[in-house]
């Protein structure tokens, strides 16, 4: 019943973030596979319940790595956000060709640009790009700081993703397990659909007639200085244009 993160609420953070700097027009990608169309389709709708304008969403091919298409559709609808959900490759191939062709939205955002390979792929250039992290081991949650440190005595390493949702889900079986009095299945079952924890990952909460997962976002971040830093209060930097930058020292 249970999932991390589910790819509907990945827009959440990044169209906060917009809705905040009151941006005037939004141009969405999703890359063509069912995860990526799932998010930018459910970004698409989420636009419009903040009143954000969509001036078009656009599904790009998988093998896609010239962007100067899109780059012409973005100027075209005077749009003042590029954000896309893909992969890294997608990231920095879009980077790239902004680069060439000397533009640079106000604000964009790509969901693969969290992936180390990003900035392997792009270096310096991947300065004020925004992206979605399913986990931060720095972030304020109830239990995240003892789960990290414990975890970086035990291993060396802070944790990722993968270590922290296991990690949640042994914090949500046991909640469940009290609450039901029971490790019966249909039990554990009818608890689960009602449970609301905190976790190292946010809030537990589902859908009752889905199993959706409700409460737990990923978070919006933003590459500075090479790191991906959480946002705070959806304030994020303006993504500069190219002849403003300068290299990092």
């Amino acid at each position: 019943m249970w999932t991390c993160v589910d790819g509907p609420a990945y827009p959440d953070g990044v169209l906060r973030a917009a809705a905040v700097a009151r941006l005037k027009s939004l141009y969405i990608l999703g890359r063509d596979d069912a995860a990526s169309r799932e998010m930018a389709e459910a970004a698409q709708l989420q636009a419009a319940r903040l009143g954000l304008r969509v001036a078009k969403l656009d599904i790009y091919p998988r093998s896609l790595s010239d962007f100067l298409p899109q780059i012409y559709e973005a100027m075209g609808a005077d749009a003042d956000a590029w954000i896309a959900f893909g992969d890294a490759r997608d990231a920095a191939e879009m980077v790239k060709t902004f680069k060439r062709h000397g533009f640079a939205p106000g604000f964009f955002y790509a969901r693969g640009a969290v992936d180390p390979r990003f900035i392997e792929r792009v270096g310096q250039d991947a300065e004020l790009t925004l992206a979605s992290a399913e986990y931060d081991p720095r972030l304020p949650l109830p239990g995240n700081a003892s789960f990290a440190r414990a975890y970086r005595v035990k291993w060396s390493l802070p944790p990722g993703p993968l270590a922290a949702a296991a990690y949640a889900a042994g914090q949500v079986l046991a909640a469940a397990v009290v609450r039901a009095g029971s490790a019966e299945p249909e039990k554990l079952r009818a608890t689960l659909a009602t449970l609301e924890v905190d976790t190292v990952l946010g809030t537990y909460r589902v859908d009752r007639a889905t199993g959706a997962q409700l409460g737990m976002q990923p978070t919006l971040v933003q590459i500075v200085r090479g790191r991906a830093e959480p946002v705070k209060d959806y304030v994020v930097k303006p993504y500069p244009q190219w002849s403003e930058r300068v290299p990092l020292q």
